[in-house]
């Protein structure tokens, strides 16, 4: 009867062992994960579209069966779906990004965000998640704390739909708008080089004359 009750006493203390190594492991992973996040160089986003699908589930109840063409014609929809997307978390780089002062500006709705007339890429998204797809990737302008406008691209991906469905979406921002100027200029110095010969080549002409 010892013999059996130390056995069981060993075997509970194992038991209680690997639980709490199992524990600290859990614990390291985590905080190794929330570092990625909170020092990642890119602006990053953990988003909840929940509130979104929900919407989307009412409007298709209303008989609505081309959600797209309906939410391009519709913008006061799209602004109310805006409005139904929130944040949970970001880091300090999307706080920078925004010029939004503290993390706590940035939660919730990003409604604000969105700039009226280049909605699509939004649209898009909402078409994408409700749909079953799980990431989605493209360009968008988005209006900062101070109203600035930056171009940015975005990738969005879904976190395990399975058990989140769409609360937790992964959403990385990186900040374009140095890029597209440089792109601007570039197109309107190469417009006035065109010009510019088209020019020689009629003074050439003119002289030959």
């Amino acid at each position: 009867d010892n013999k059996g009750t130390v056995t069981g006493l060993i075997g509970v203390l194992i038991d209680i062992t690997e639980r709490k190594r199992a524990e600290e492991a859990l614990r390291e992973s985590e905080e190794y994960h929330r570092g990625l996040f909170e020092w990642s160089p890119t602006a990053l986003f953990l988003q909840d579209f929940t509130e979104v699908e929900e919407q989307v589930k009412r409007l298709k109840s209303t008989g609505i069966t081309d959600l797209g063409s309906y939410l391009r014609t519709n913008p006061q929809e799209v602004f109310q779906l805006s409005r139904a997307l929130v944040s949970s978390s970001v880091n300090q780089t999307a706080v920078d990004l925004y010029n939004a002062g503290s993390k706590r500006n940035l939660l919730g709705s990003l409604h604000s965000f969105l700039i009226e007339d280049d909605s699509q890429h939004f649209i898009e998204q909402v078409l994408k998640f409700t749909n079953g797809e799980d990431s989605w990737e493209g360009e968008a302008r988005n209006y900062t704390f101070q109203k600035e406008i930056i171009e940015v691209v975005i990738r969005k991906a879904v976190i395990n739909r399975q058990a989140n469905g769409l609360s937790k979406i992964l959403v990385s921002i990186t900040d374009v708008t140095e890029l597209h100027r440089a792109h601007k200029n570039r197109e309107r110095l190469e417009a006035q080089l065109q010009q510019a010969q088209k020019m020689e080549a009629v003074g050439t002409l003119a002289g030959g004359i």
